[in-house]
C-alpha cells in the first residue's frame, strides 16, 4: 500500500470515527432528557467539557491558542451564533427522533451551494440542480408521517438548526484562513459557553439527570464531542477539507442507527427512503466539490 492510499484510508477511518462520536453525542443528549436533564443544561455541559478537553489537546499537541485579535472576536461572535443554533438543534432532538433531526439539518450543504449562488460566489451546475430536486423528494418522503403525525415544531427547529449551520459553514471559513482550524473552533465554543452561562445565570432553569444512566450519558457528551471534533480536524489534515466532509454524509446514517439500537426510535420505510435520497443528494453536491476541486 503506498502512501497515498494509506493516508486516504488512514482518513476515511478518522471521519468514521467523528461521524460515530457525533452521533454517539446525540443519543446521549436524548438519554439526558430521559433522565429530566433539559436542553440548555445538556448544551452547556458539552460547551465547557468540550472547551475544557480541547485546551489539553492543543497545549498537549503545542498548537496556538491565541488568535490576532481580530479573529478572536469575530470566532467569539460566531460562538455566540452558535449557541442560537445548538439550542435549536438540541430542542428538536427532544421533540423527534434523532436520525429524523439529523436528516433535516444535514441538508445544509444544500443550502450553503444556493446561498453561494445567489451571492455569486458559485454558478449552480445541472448536477448540483438535480441534488436539490432529489433532496426536496426526499424530504416530502421524511415529512410526510402519518398515524400520530410529525411534530412540526420539531421539524422547524431542525431547519433552523441546518440554515443556522450552513450560515456558521460560510463564516467560519472566512475566519479560519486568518488562524489555526482548531483555535479558531475552540474560541467559538468559548463564546457559545459564555452565552449559555449568562442564560443559566439569568433563568435558573438548569434540569440535571435524575439518574444514574442520565449522569452517565449527561458527562460522557463533552467527551464524544471533543473526540468527534479533533478527529475531524485530523482527517482534514489527512485527506483534505473537501473530501472529509463528503465522507462525513455517514453521520445521519449511524445516528438512525444509534437511535434504533440505544434509544428504541425507528423510522418507517418510506422515512428511511427519503433519507437515502436526502444524503444521496448531498453526498452529489460534495462529490461535485471533489470533481471541481480535483480540475483546478
Amino acid at each position: 500500500m503506498n502512501d497515498v492510499s494509506r493516508r486516504h484510508w488512514i482518513g476515511i477511518g478518522l471521519v468514521l470515527l467523528s461521524a460515530v462520536c457525533f452521533s454517539a453525542t446525540s443519543a446521549s443528549a436524548v438519554l439526558s432528557y430521559k433522565a429530566a436533564a433539559n436542553p440548555v443544561a445538556v448544551i452547556t455541559i458539552r460547551f465547557l467539557g468540550g472547551i475544557i478537553l480541547l485546551s489539553l489537546l492543543l497545549k498537549f499537541t503545542g498548537a496556538p491558542l491565541v488568535l490576532p485579535p481580530r479573529d478572536r472576536w469575530l470566532a467569539l461572535g460566531l460562538g455566540v451564533f452558535l449557541a442560537g443554533q445548538s439550542f435549536f438543534l438540541y430542542s428538536s432532538f427532544e421533540l423527534i427522533p434523532v436520525g429524523l433531526t439529523m436528516i433535516i439539518f444535514y441538508i445544509y450543504p444544500l443550502m450553503v451551494a444556493m446561498v453561494e449562488s445567489l451571492t455569486g460566489h458559485e454558478r449552480l451546475s445541472p448536477a448540483i440542480w438535480g441534488a436539490l430536486a432529489l433532496a426536496f423528494m426526499g424530504l416530502v418522503l421524511v415529512l410526510n408521517v402519518t398515524g400520530d403525525g410529525l411534530n412540526a415544531l420539531g421539524a422547524t427547529y431542525a431547519v433552523i438548526a441546518g440554515l443556522g449551520w450552513g450560515c456558521l459553514t460560510i463564516f467560519s471559513s472566512r475566519v479560519m484562513k486568518g488562524g489555526d482550524a482548531r483555535a479558531v473552533t475552540l474560541h467559538m465554543q468559548i463564546g457559545a459557553a459564555i452565552t449559555y452561562l449568562l442564560v443559566c445565570l439569568i433563568t435558573l432553569d438548569v434540569g440535571l439527570p435524575a439518574t444514574i444512566q442520565g449522569w452517565a450519558a449527561f458527562m460522557a457528551m463533552p467527551v464524544f464531542y471533543t473526540v468527534a471534533v479533533t478527529a475531524f480536524f485530523a482527517a482534514v489534515a489527512v485527506t483534505g477539507s473537501v473530501r472529509a466532509s463528503l465522507f462525513m454524509n455517514i453521520e445521519p446514517v449511524v445516528t438512525i442507527c444509534f437511535g434504533f439500537v440505544i434509544l428504541g426510535q425507528v423510522l418507517v420505510p418510506y422515512q428511511l427512503l427519503g433519507a437515502a435520497l436526502v444524503i444521496g443528494a448531498v453526498v452529489a453536491v460534495r462529490w461535485e466539490g471533489v470533481r471541481k476541486a480535483a480540475t483546478r
